[in-house]
């Protein structure tokens, strides 16, 4: 497993949220009741429970036990909140949320998955967190706070963690890739490459990473086949066909590779079709993207990944109905139909046809609706 921090120096990125964290505590005003929120593999059970850490003076068992072993102590309380919506394990936290006769003189309960508390669960706390008593801390850590009562989320403070950005990513993927002693095939660009498709969320990229012995070599091609890597290369024959050949781009929407990070690649392509840095891209990439775009102007583009980030979800389908809508040749809508000709000729053909002979003109002819209505014939809904 990557190895957990131990002090808020060892995290990377959340600098304004640190020097507030570091701040409150060195003032002795740090509020007792938190809300974590953020995206998943951000960080949130791990800044709960440094911040734990701290509150306790830095207690070696703290430390040893919660940090990195993940298990509670008399003085840090870990739950999971996701069990069977929270509801027992609500009624243990209520009855923790004071000192009591324990003697200590501070205590820190951290609630992990708040958000799958069920409404009820939720209710337990609403008395107690109006006026936790001094010393009683309360930490939760959220991937989604709408799902948290509104009077629950009024009596916290919330601190939402953003997603990493490319450089804190590379920077953190950097030192763990020498800390693990990986030779990764060149290693700059690669690590790049897995920075991006992470989009921030250090613990899958970690992962990915601890996936591979210690000390052993590991090709570009190989991580790319894990993260089933999305390169400009395969994404930039359909944007050049925007202005071009619809049938060719069609053609390759039906062959391209398609998954998440196709959305934030074309935001990058955008960045530097606008004239933009992109600081996820090659110098190569940029250049490249310059060369089989320039025929693409930048509002096309904006339509196109408008049209693509606003599907519900990605699909070959949904992809071939943003490229037609943001195709810029229209000249198949307004050149002649094929065969005008014969077309032209049939029809006057018809209109110089001898009238219909007496047979078919008394063949009765059906009754209108005006006719049905005065005829008292109830119409079907």
């Amino acid at each position: 497993m990557p190895k957990k921090p131990t002090s808020f120096d060892d995290i990377v990125g959340h600098k304004n949220l640190i020097e507030f964290l570091r701040d409150h505590l060195s003032k002795g005003t740090l509020p007792q009741f938190i809300i974590f929120e953020g995206d998943e593999g951000l960080g949130k059970s791990s800044f709960a429970k440094l911040l734990a850490l701290e509150l306790m003076g830095r207690d070696p068992q703290v430390l040893k036990r919660v940090i990195q072993e993940n298990k509670s102590t008399e003085s840090v309380l870990l739950y999971n909140m996701s069990i069977n919506g929270g509801k027992d394990t609500a009624k243990e936290v209520e009855a923790n949320l004071s000192l009591g006769l324990s003697g200590l003189d501070r205590k820190v309960i951290i609630l992990d998955e708040a958000h799958d508390m069920s409404e009820a669960a939720q209710e337990t706390f609403l008395v107690s967190t109006e006026y936790l008593p001094k010393g009683v801390y309360l930490f939760m850590c959220t991937t989604d706070s709408l799902n948290l009562k509104a009077t629950l989320k009024s009596r916290a403070f919330t601190l939402h963690l953003q997603h990493l950005t490319q450089a804190d990513m590379v920077s953190l993927l950097t030192r763990y890739v020498r800390d693990r002693g990986l030779r990764l095939q060149a290693e700059a660009s690669t690590i790049q490459m897995i920075a991006a498709w992470a989009d921030g969320k250090p613990r899958i990229a970690l992962n990915l990473i601890e996936g591979f012995a210690p000390g052993s070599a590991v090709s570009s091609a190989t991580i790319k086949e894990f993260i089933d890597y999305l390169s400009v290369d395969d994404v930039l024959p359909v944007l050049s066909c925007l202005s071009g050949s619809m049938t060719q781009g069609l053609s390759v929407i039906s062959e391209m590779k398609l998954n998440g990070s196709l959305v934030p690649i074309l935001v990058e392509i955008l960045k530097v079709k606008s004239g933009m840095a992109s600081f996820k891209l090659s110098l190569t990439d940029v250049h490249r993207i310059r060369a089989q775009l320039n025929g693409v102007s930048v509002e096309t583009l904006t339509k196109f990944i408008y049209l693509v980030a606003a599907l519900p979800k990605l699909s070959r389908t949904g992809l071939i109905s943003a490229f037609l809508q943001s195709h810029t040749d229209r000249s198949f809508l307004s050149s002649p139909p094929p065969k005008t000709e014969v077309l032209q000729s049939e029809m006057q053909q018809k209109l110089s046809a001898p009238t219909q002979d007496i047979a078919e003109a008394s063949r009765p002819c059906a009754p209108s609706i005006s006719e049905l209505l005065q005829r008292g014939v109830v119409l079907g809904t």
